[in-house]
């Protein structure tokens, strides 16, 4: 599912999130962390493809919600 179709379809209004790839042993933050409507405001984003939601912990915004993805060629 396209990243745009996943935030509408799963994210609540005015939640925080982190955009992550895989990488290596672990992930990489490539987005964030950002409000969901700053992703849904960039068509760029949308050339990514969700893998998963995963529990990263992060020192800032605990509560964001960690999308994992991979990039649609």
């Amino acid at each position: 599912m396209k990243l745009h179709d996943f935030i509408n379809r799963w994210i609540c209004k005015n939640s925080i999130v982190r955009i992550w790839i895989p990488f290596e042993e672990g992930h990489k933050l490539i987005i964030g962390p950002c409000m969901e409507w700053q992703i849904l405001e960039n068509e760029n984003y949308n050339h990514f493809e969700v893998i998963g939601v995963t529990d990263i912990f992060c020192e800032e915004y605990r509560e964001a919600i960690n999308i994992v993805v991979k990039k649609i060629i």
